[in-house]
């Protein structure tokens, strides 16, 4: 029996061409085609000879090219996420010491306003 996320991954990508060719009845079948006998606990066998497909199943989901394009569409969103990411921390990182430099900035001006002394008035 296939795990669920070798099912899942066979349902989402492997739905529109043939999974397996049964070597007896020499059929190509879709996913969707195969026999599964709830009752006796049988999937996904040929439903011509009722051969088990199981491991054609796990061949394909190793050479499918539509599960390998996939994959490496999703490694290169990961790639571009995680160089965005690299980015936005080093963008944090510079604002944090602009706005560090501009605060202590603002307390130095403070405490040279503080020191120095008020203009003196005079009788004019």
């Amino acid at each position: 029996m296939l795990s669920e996320p070798e099912r899942r991954v066979l349902v989402m990508q492997c739905f529109d061409h043939a999974v397996a060719t049964c070597d007896t009845c020499r059929q190509d079948y879709k996913f969707s085609q195969l026999g599964v006998d709830v009752i006796r606990r049988r999937y996904y066998f040929c439903p011509l000879c009722r051969l088990d497909l199981v491991d054609l199943l796990r061949t394909h989901l190793l050479g499918c090219t539509a599960i390998a394009a996939t994959l490496q569409e999703r490694t290169e969103r990961s790639r571009q996420l995680i160089k965005t990411s690299h980015e936005l921390v080093l963008s944090s990182a510079i604002l944090a010491a602009e706005s560090e430099h501009l605060a202590q900035h603002v307390l130095d001006t403070m405490r040279r306003s503080r020191h120095v002394s008020p203009p003196s008035e005079t009788g004019h």
